[in-house]
C-alpha cells in the first residue's frame, strides 16, 4: 500500500482549501476514489517509478482550524486480484505456473501495467479445477500457482511504468549470480537480525494433491427447479459441477463438456411438470462453460411463457482424491532443539516423488540454527551509493549485508521494501530480507560451490 498525507490548505499545488476534499467546491479535479497513482523519483538524470496503484480510501481531517490534511491510502494490482473472483476458467492440463498465471491475469479487465513471468520449472497436469466462481479470488488461485511451484510473485518498480508483476520460478534466485549492492556500517541505520528456534524446522510435511478424471462424459449439473421464462424473457442460470455419484453434495471440476444440445441437455413446456405444448424450439440457449461452472444465458423467443423442465451440463468429472503427503525429519536437530514442524500444501502438483525431493529440499534448508537477516534501513539521501540504491534495486535482487558486532557477511534478495519519506524530504528505506543461502545450489565442479553439506544445500 501507499499512504499520504496531504496539504488540504491553501498553501498546497492547487492553492485551495478542500483541494483534497472531494465533496468540496474546490476539489482538484478528478480527484477520487480509484484515481491513479504513480510515485515518481528522479536523481542524477534517472527516473523511476517505485510504485503504482489506485487510491482506496480518503480522509480529509475536519475542522477549519484543525490540520487541514488529507489522508489517503492507495493499493496496488494485487488489491484488484484479491478482491476479482475466478470466472468461468477452463481446466488446463499439462502446464507450467507461468502459462497458469498469464491466463488468470488475461481474463481481467484490470491488468497489471507490465508484467515478466519465469517460466516454471514443473508442468502441472491439472490446473483450475478446484477453484470456486462464487468464491475463490484470483489471488488464492495465483497463490496456488506459485505454491505448487514454490516460487515468488510480486509487484516491484521500473523506469517507464511502475507496478509489474513479477514470477520467478523456484531456480531463478540460485541462478541470480553476484550481489548487486553492498550495505555495511557506514550505511546500515538499522539490521534487524534473530538466531531462534522459531527459524528451525526440522520436520517438513510436503503435501500433493492427485485428481482421478473420468474416462467419459456424465451429467455434472442438472437443474433442480422448473423456473418460468415470460415471452420475450430472458433469464441467467449458473450452475456448479458436483460429483455424478453424490450429487449437490461435493463439487468437482469438469473437462472436455459436452456442447449444450436441445432436447437432451435442455427442454421447456408449456407447464412445469414437462407436459402440454413442446416449446423448446422458441428457446435460445448460450451456455459458457468453465472449469467448475457453467453460465446459461436463455431467452424466451416464442409467443408464450415456458418453463425450463430440463437444464443440464455434461463433461467428464475431475475430482481431487486424497493427498499425498511426504514427510522428512531430522532426529538430531530435534533431539537438541525440539520438533518444529513446516507443512507446505502444493496444490497443483500431483506426483509422490514431488513431495518427496521438495520435502528434502526443504529440511536441508531450514533443520539447522542460522541467524537471519530479516530488515536492513538506511537513509537514501546521505550518499550518492545509497540514493543510488534506493533508486535501482527492488523486490527479487540481490544484496550484501556486512555487520561488525554481529559479524554477518552475507548475501540477502529484497523480498519486500518499506520507503517513508519524512516532512524534511528524508527518504527511509527499509529493505524486507530473505536469506541467499536458502536457494544455494549445488553447481557440479566448482570450487567453493561443490561440497555437499559444506558450502552448498541439496536443492529441488
Amino acid at each position: 500500500t501507499l499512504d499520504l498525507t496531504m496539504r488540504n490548505d491553501d498553501l498546497n499545488s492547487g492553492a485551495a482549501d478542500g483541494y483534497y476534499s472531494p465533496d468540496h467546491a474546490s476539489a482538484r479535479d478528478s480527484f477520487d476514489l480509484g484515481l491513479p497513482v504513480r510515485w515518481k523519483f528522479s536523481y542524477s538524470g534517472s527516473t523511476r517509478y517505485k510504485w503504482r496503484g489506485k487510491i482506496e480510501s480518503i480522509r480529509p481531517v475536519p475542522g477549519r482550524y484543525a490540520e487541514r490534511k488529507t489522508r489517503i491510502t492507495c493499493t496496488d494490482w494485487f488489491d484488484v486480484a484479491g478482491k476479482s473472483k475466478v470466472t468461468l476458467q477452463g481446466v488446463q492440463f499439462n502446464v507450467s505456473a507461468d502459462t497458469g498465471i498469464a491466463a488468470l491475469i488475461s481474463g481481467m479487465s484490470n491488468l497489471p501495467p507490465a508484467s515478466t513471468l519465469s517460466a516454471g520449472q514443473d508442468s502441472f497436469p491439472t490446473i483450475f479445477d478446484s477453484s470456486r466462481d462464487e468464491s475463490t479470488a484470483i489471488s488464492t488461485e495465483l497463490n496456488r500457482l506459485v505454491m505448487s511451484e514454490l516460487g515468488y510473485l510480486y509487484m516491484k518498480g521500473s523506469s517507464d511504468s511502475g507496478g509489474e508483476l513479477i514470477f520467478e520460478d523456484r531456480h531463478t534466485r540460485a541462478k541470480f549470480g553476484a550481489a548487486a549492492a553492498s550495505l555495511g556500517d557506514a550505511c546500515l541505520l538499522t539490521f534487524d537480525i534473530d538466531r531462534t528456534t522459531r527459524n528451525i524446522f526440522n520436520k517438513v510435511k510436503v503435501e500433493v494433491n492427485p485428481r482421478e478424471i473420468d474416462a467419459s462424459a456424465s451429467v455434472l449439473f442438472t437443474l433442480q427447479s422448473t423456473p418460468l421464462v415470460a415471452q420475450s424473457g430472458s433469464l441467467i442460470i449458473e450452475g456448479r459441477y458436483t460429483d455424478p455419484v453424490q450429487r449437490g453434495t461435493l463439487r468437482i471440476g469438469g473437462a472436455s463438456m459436452v456442447d449444450s444440445a436441445s432436447d437432451t441437455d435442455f427442454k421447456m413446456w408449456t407447464a412445469s411438470d414437462g407436459s402440454g405444448t413442446d416449446l423448446t424450439g422458441d428457446f435460445t440457449v448460450t451456455t459458457c462453460y468453465g472449469g467448475n461452472t457453467v453460465r446459461y444465458e436463455i431467452s424466451n423467443d416464442g409467443t408464450q411463457a415456458g418453463y425450463i423442465t430440463l437444464l443440464q451440463a455434461r463433461g467428464r468429472a475431475i475430482a481431487v482424491r486424497e493427498p499425498s503427503i511426504s514427510e522428512k525429519l531430522n532426529q538430531d536437530s530435534i533431539k537438541t532443539y525440539e520438533e518444529s514442524t513446516l507443512k507446505v500444501n502444493m496444490p497443483y502438483q500431483e506426483d509422490a516423488l514431488v513431495a518427496d525431493d521438495a520435502a528434502t529440499a526443504l529440511l536441508s534448508a531450514w533443520k539447522d540454527p542460522t541467524s537471519v537477516g530479516k530488515k536492513a534501513s538506511f537513509i537514501a539521501n546521505l550518499s550518492d551509493d545509497l540514493m543510488t540504491y534506493f533508486m535501482l534495486y527492488e523486490p527479487g535482487d540481490k544484496i550484501t549485508i556486512t555487520e561488525t558486532m554481529t559479524l554477518v557477511d552475507l548475501d540477502y534478495f529484497i523480498n519486500g521494501a518499506e520507503i517513508a519519506i519524512d516532512r524534511d524530504d528524508m527518504i527511509k528505506v527499509t529493505w524486507i530480507l530473505t536469506p541467499a543461502s536458502l536457494v544455494k545450489y549445488w553447481i557440479l565442479g566448482i570450487v567453493g560451490a561443490s561440497e555437499m553439506g559444506e558450502t552448498t544445500v541439496l536443492g529441488y
